[in-house]
């Protein structure tokens, strides 16, 4: 038997995680036959020793997976990450842990040790660098001018206020000299290999952690822009708001651009993405409808448009929905949680107006493992999560508002812990429409619709 609705969605969760599991995709993307390698398909030169330089949650396994693959190959390395996140890093190379998502003073030592290590590098050599979510906020080296601490409330400022990604990361690229192709205007190897875990709407390179290796197509006055857009002038710190204007009227250096002459010899690969862990879930289903890359915007709203889409077609074929991406979460209140657990909250309110026997409930995950400052992945829902809840005391809606996602998922048993997974490609959420299929054997089959 598939078992119930909450064990059938972790079961087919966790297949979407396993198919993008960072070391096995760089596993995928290094080729060694004799003193020949590839990687992602083009090959290196013989006499080329490989420096390895790893940042982001997924570091480690992904560094390890290159050791592997490159053996004797490896000259050196660097692997900066995610307190907890570096159980498998391979011997010889050096690991450093750093803030994650507000940058801390080993974020500053961390991206300062390693552009003058990719700086040292034997110009004879290549350097492989290995890109996973929560790099930008890992190696947060200010500008001159900026200090850390202007930097951090500058962080904190833009989480609170529920700018995108890419907003946020585009004041990054302008206020931090590793981003914004920073890591590879620095070094000094003969070419740069780079291998990502795409944790971004769109895959765009210059986004994914801030871009190292990528040229920047935004400006200064995109990041003045933001700035207004989320009022946010009147809360970040003065140095940056001069430092910013200062880059918009050509007293500052920008970013690189995309076509710089520096970044002619640097390849950039995806190696796995949100599409690849959707696709994995839905042949861990028996009938299936991917939604795509629909999470966006606020989180509660997205949970009620969830909830809605399911019921709407609860009389349908489909067993199984699955969508991919980030929303973002605007605090009002002083609660714990994330952007999975608050729309996890959002939409048991939705489920608890409707008729008990719906039978919609739904799944939402980071697939790093983490949702917000908490020790949760996201949450679990149904049409009996918000009963459970008021049965010991709690009001949901009371809680939303507080942005309370953590404490309501506590009450109701909706909390889903999977710990570090080694890969970060934004989020899932799954939402099973009426009864789960009948035999296991057949939940792991995809219909020809799909």
């Amino acid at each position: 038997m598939s078992g119930t609705p909450r064990e059938w969605l972790e079961r087919c969760a966790m297949a979407g995680i396993a198919a993008v599991e960072g070391g096995a995709a760089v596993g995928r993307s290094i080729r060694r036959d004799g003193s020949r390698i590839w990687i992602a398909n083009r090959e290196i030169a013989n006499d080329a020793g490989v420096e390895i330089v790893a940042i982001g949650k997924a570091a480690a396994s992904m560094a390890a997976a290159a050791s592997a693959a490159l053996g004797d190959r490896v000259s050196g390395g660097m692997i900066v990450t995610r307190d907890g996140h570096s159980a498998a890093a391979p011997a010889g190379l050096d690991v450093r842990h750093a803030g994650h998502p507000i940058p801390d003073e080993r974020s500053m030592a961390a991206g300062r040790s390693l552009l003058e290590r990719v700086a040292a590098i034997d110009p004879r050599d290549v350097l492989l660098v290995l890109l996973s979510g929560g790099g930008s906020a890992l190696t947060s080296c200010p500008v001159d001018g900026i200090e850390l601490a202007d930097l951090i409330l500058t962080t904190e400022e833009m989480l609170r206020c529920g700018a995108s990604i890419d907003e946020v990361n585009c004041l990054r690229k302008h206020l931090s000299i590793v981003g914004g192709g920073g890591l590879a205007a620095a070094s000094s190897a003969r070419e740069i290999h780079a291998l990502l875990l795409s944790d971004v709407m769109g895959d765009r390179l210059d986004v994914i952690a801030s871009g190292p290796c990528t040229g920047d197509p935004s400006r200064f006055a995109d990041a003045l822009s933001i700035v207004a857009r989320h009022d946010l002038a009147s809360r970040l710190p003065e140095p940056v708001l001069r430092y910013l204007d200062a880059g918009v009227h050509g007293r500052k250096p920008e970013t690189l651009d995309v076509d710089a002459p520096v970044l002619r010899d640097v390849h950039a690969t995806i190696v796995a993405r949100n599409a690849d862990a959707r696709h994995a879930v839905l042949r861990a289903a028996r009938s299936c409808l991917d939604l795509g890359e629909i999470l966006r915007g606020e989180a509660s709203r997205m949970g009620r448009r969830l909830v809605a889409l399911a019921d709407s077609l609860r009389r349908g074929p489909a067993r199984l929905l699955v969508a991919g991406g980030e929303t973002v979460v605007r605090l009002r209140g002083s609660g714990k949680g994330g952007r999975n657990q608050e729309l996890a909250l959002a939409a048991a309110i939705a489920l608890d107006s409707k008729p008990a026997d719906r039978g919609i409930s739904l799944l939402a995950v980071g697939t790093d493992g983490s949702d917000g400052p908490t020790d949760a992945a996201g949450g679990f829902v149904d049409g009996e999560s918000a009963r459970h809840a008021r049965s010991r005391g709690a009001d949901p809606d009371e809680l939303l508002a507080r942005n309370d996602s953590h404490r309501f998922l506590e009450l109701s048993g909706g909390l889903v812990r999977t710990g570090p997974t080694d890969t970060n490609v934004m989020d899932l959420v799954l939402v099973c429409v009426g009864r789960v299929p009948d035999d296991t054997e057949s939940a792991w089959r995809v219909p020809s619709s799909c």
